[in-house]
């Protein structure tokens, strides 16, 4: 049912209805962890995060979708203060939080 604001007319038609479901990553669970020995024992690694991105798009095309990586949750919610290299990650350890968004 539409109804005109200007004259209050009312009509009848048939409207299609799309809807865009946000993408479905894997739970935390299922993305293994990034393991790496010490070899030069200073407590630091450097990893790559993006090692991960199969598992964490669960089988969502990669080339429609794009990760970002965060070091707290509230930076990842509020899409602030990104790692800008997540290939060359530098932590003593670090829990990693993603976002990932449609392109």
């Amino acid at each position: 049912r539409a109804t005109d604001v200007n004259n209050g007319c009312v009509s009848f038609t048939e409207l299609e209805l799309e809807i865009d479901l946000l993408p479905v990553i894997a739970a935390p669970e299922a993305i293994p962890p990034i393991e790496a020995c010490d070899d030069d024992q200073t407590g630091v690694q450097t990893l790559n995060l993006t090692s991960q991105q199969e598992f964490i798009l669960n089988d969502l095309e990669e080339s429609d979708h794009q990760i970002q990586y965060y070091e707290t949750q509230t930076d990842a919610q509020n899409n602030e203060n990104e790692i800008p290299n997540p290939e060359d990650y530098t932590t003593a350890s670090q829990q990693i939080f993603v976002r990932v968004t449609e392109t």
